[in-house]
């Protein structure tokens, strides 16, 4: 009689553990389906909100460039004295520090009759007697986008060695007729701080490129207008990032987030891994499981 009840014993306390083994399997596998998705959910939220912010922050660190292109050229129509221009050039860049120079040139070519004057005495012609306004890739740019103010691709100063951009912007009379263009130069030092502080991870990196992949701000300034981030990254493809709306990517623990820069042909790209944050949100799990099965016992 004392076997059999030992026996009973033995039997109730196998199936008591191949219940909790069994429940606690089945938790397992439902901890971490809700784990993967928890952290797809809220790394799509937080990428979103994250890249939206870095979007709004990029243009308003380009504004002040923009609206003094903007208003100089609402301006340049109603000086009478081409003479005295380059000082009032002068006066309206000293305010706007992301700025290095500003300039303004006529449709009519140098040669025909027309000018070329910059708010800093910066005279491109001395060395290059051929320099001729209407042929800079600045004043074609603007001649397509007539009445409107863009940014052109990035390019080296010829000056500096460095990396800048133009805000360019045509110039029209009363009548509507184009008189010339406005430009303004502007470092891209001004966005790559900006750009590469961010990060949606801790292990994360992110960098602006052109619609091609071309990069055109990367923490590594060796890439700046010299590697393609699809020749390096083969994981994705141009259409998972080069589209019109924000997107991510999530592939083998890694991710990729993409938001277009409003008014320019640019997109900002985050990249990095999932692993940490999946590691920390099953840590939570499993501690959940552990009192889920003490409470059982």
């Amino acid at each position: 009689m004392k076997k059999r009840q030992i026996s009973l014993s033995v039997q109730v306390l196998t199936l008591t553990l191949s219940l909790v083994l069994g429940i606690s399997a089945i938790l397992l596998l439902l901890f971490t389906r809700q784990s993967n998705s928890m952290v797809e959910r809220n790394l799509r939220l937080n990428s979103e909100t994250a890249m939206s912010f870095l979007e709004s922050s990029l243009r308003n660190a380009l504004s002040p460039s923009i609206n003094l292109a903007a208003f100089t050229a609402t301006m340049i129509p109603r000086v009478n004295d081409e003479e005295q221009l380059d000082g009032i050039l002068h006066d309206m860049l000293a305010p706007v520090p992301e700025a290095f120079e500003m300039y303004y040139g006529t449709v009519i070519s140098r040669f025909d009759g027309g000018n070329f004057i910059t708010a800093t005495d910066w005279a491109p012609y001395g060395d290059n007697p051929e320099w001729d306004q209407i042929k800079r890739p600045w004043f074609i740019h603007s001649m397509k986008y007539p009445r409107q103010t863009v940014i052109t691709e990035p390019y080296e100063d010829s000056q500096t060695g460095k990396i800048c951009l133009t805000v360019v912007r045509t110039v029209e009379n009363h009548a509507g007729a184009i008189l010339g263009v406005v430009g303004v130069d502007i470092f891209l030092d001004v966005l790559t701080g900006l750009v590469t502080s961010h990060k949606i991870t801790n292990d994360g990196s992110t960098f602006l490129i052109d619609k091609n992949g071309l990069y055109i701000v990367h923490n590594d300034t060796a890439k700046v207008l010299q590697n393609n981030f699809f020749d390096e990254e083969t994981a994705v493809t141009k259409g998972d990032i080069i589209r019109p709306e924000s997107t991510i990517v999530l592939k083998d623990n890694r991710y990729w987030t993409a938001c277009p820069v409003r008014g320019t042909g640019w997109y900002l790209v985050s990249l990095g891994s999932t692993s940490t944050l999946l590691a920390e949100s099953r840590r939570f799990l499993l501690f959940a499981l552990v009192i889920v099965l003490a409470m059982l016992l």
